[in-house]
């Protein structure tokens, strides 16, 4: 006999309705602290930094430093940081950084960055699923001297909004 069927033989039933979330809980039922499992597909970064925007957001974000990491963004992940930021080396398209949300698998906020201030906000981009040509291209005209991505919904990002990236030191 399980442990919780033992619970549920020895309590009185009118006892029972009022124990059995209380059972549950002891016994792993309800358990949210289950660790978020990665697709194998989503790429991993290396570096961290410390992302201020405006007077109420400090993030710490992953920094995406090649081109292969900026074209690959928050493709396939299902464990989303605080914020991702795309570094102006990483991209190759002048002034403009497009992003698109094919195979994203959770909407963004898409926050432009020019000259230290926020120069464009885009707030919950949907995900959208291949073929990836369908996919709505964001920023295609914007200025900037990099992107951050953002869970959706999440951020509080104005036009305007001063913008401070610094380097974040882990302790060993």
């Amino acid at each position: 006999m399980s442990v919780r069927a033992a619970l549920c033989w020895w309590a009185p039933a009118r006892h029972m309705l009022l124990l059995t979330p209380l059972f549950a809980c002891v016994l792993g039922a309800c358990d949210d602290s289950e660790p978020c499992t990665e697709d194998e597909r989503a790429m991993s970064f290396e570096r961290n930094v410390l992302v201020s925007i405006g007077d109420a957001e400090s993030l710490n974000a992953e920094l995406a430093t090649t081109p292969v990491e900026s074209a690959a963004g928050w493709q396939f992940r299902t464990c989303l940081a605080d914020a991702l930021v795309i570094d102006p080396e990483a991209h190759t398209d002048g002034d403009a950084i497009p992003l698109f949300m094919c195979n994203v698998v959770h909407p963004l906020d898409l926050i432009w960055v020019r000259e230290s201030e926020v120069a464009h906000v885009v707030t919950n981009a949907p995900t959208c699923a291949p073929p990836c040509i369908r996919c709505p291209r964001y920023g295609l005209d914007i200025g900037a001297d990099y992107v951050i991505e953002i869970p959706g919904g999440t951020s509080q990002a104005t036009v305007g909004a001063a913008v401070t990236i610094m380097p974040r030191q882990f302790e060993q």
